[in-house]
């Protein structure tokens, strides 16, 4: 626990000084919808965004809500694992450079990482079944591994990013149209 000495020190401090927390965000219940103030002037210092756990009421949060950091100047974010959907373009246009996204992810939205033209490096979650329809349109990501599970990779998922690798699990029975057209792929592991 902390002092009263501690408590009125941590309060005092100017937001953008204080570690990432609930108060940089703005909620709708459970759901990330985007900074409050706070978070917007923090950004501004810190572009390695951390993501809280629970909301102001102590709740945990399941959402990233749609369009919450579209064209957000954060270039790293950490994803809490008690989050289970990421929704529509909720980081498009983001400066983002690298996403890991936590195995609790089972829904990814369209567009919900397009634009990125600074993504290089994406972790996907082991707990999606769907890579929907642009979710990674226009990034630069070089590398990409398709976790199993996944069965379905949406329409334009991929397009316009400079894949050269790509892994494909067993679980795929879907690729939509334009997935990958505009890739650069020298190198591309297909299950028997």
């Amino acid at each position: 626990t902390k002092s009263w000495v501690q408590k009125f020190l941590y309060e005092e401090m100017p937001a953008e000084l204080k570690p990432w927390g609930a108060s940089h965000f703005v909620f709708a219940g459970t759901t990330i919808s985007g900074f409050s103030e706070e978070g917007k002037k923090k950004l501004e210092s810190d572009t390695n965004v951390i993501l809280p756990r629970q909301n102001p009421d102590g709740e945990a949060v399941t959402a990233i809500g749609s369009n919450a950091f579209a064209e957000a100047g954060m270039t790293t974010v950490q994803i809490p694992d008690t989050v289970t959907t990421i929704g529509l373009a909720a980081f498009r246009a983001a400066k983002l450079t690298s996403v890991t996204l936590p195995d609790s992810v089972t829904t990814l939205s369209s567009g919900a990482f397009t634009n990125c033209s600074d993504l290089t490096q994406i972790t996907l979650s082991k707990g999606l079944t769907e890579i929907a329809q642009s979710v990674f349109n226009f990034t630069n990501l070089q590398d990409v591994v398709i976790p199993e599970g996944v069965t379905t990779i949406g329409r334009m998922a991929f397009r316009n990013s400079p894949i050269k690798s790509l892994s494909l699990p067993d679980t795929v029975t879907t690729i939509d149209q334009q997935a990958f057209f505009g890739n650069q792929l020298s190198e591309l592991t297909i299950p028997s």
